[in-house]
């Protein structure tokens, strides 16, 4: 079971940060700056056109009730000699709000299901023969919100909802 627990906190992460990403997230501000060059962190400006595009997206969602998103990802593992592996995963993410989620996480590596509905939150692995169920809080934002490192929040300047 020790061997488990570090693929159910990185499951775990991936399915708050599925959710997260679900949850609208507001644009940064465009700053004064000369720098035209693209940078990356918190001092990442977005066109107004980019702008636009964020604050649409988070308008629809906002008014959202329930959606899905679908992923695919894919990973290389580099083993002896050079070789590489590379590992496949699918992802759906379906969410009711405000207290129900459904995550489906199949792959080459294991396949998880969690399943929220406001009170518990599951997490089952055929794979590792392993079923989990916790007590969880009565919304999604409250389950969401401690899982998001506190950089997170101070890097996109993101703004909870209730």
């Amino acid at each position: 079971m020790k061997q488990f627990r570090p693929f159910a906190k990185r499951t775990l992460l991936l399915c708050a940060l599925l959710v997260a990403m679900a949850l609208p997230l507001p644009a940064q501000d465009a700053s004064v700056s000369a720098d035209p060059a693209p940078r990356f962190g918190a001092e990442q400006i977005i066109t107004p056109d980019a702008q636009a595009v964020i604050d649409r997206m988070t308008a629809t969602l906002q008014g959202l009730t329930t959606f899905s998103i679908t992923a695919q990802g894919s990973r290389d593992e580099v083993i002896a000699y050079g070789y590489k592996l590379q590992y496949n995963e699918n992802a759906k993410l379906t969410v009711q709000r405000p207290n129900r989620l459904r995550a489906e996480i199949n792959g080459d590596f294991r396949n998880r299901t969690f399943v929220y509905d406001g009170a518990k939150l599951a997490m089952y692995s055929p794979d590792d023969a392993a079923h989990v169920r916790i007590d969880a809080p009565d919304t999604l934002a409250k389950l969401t919100r401690p899982t998001m490192p506190p950089t997170f929040a101070s890097m996109h300047q993101t703004r909870w909802p209730n």
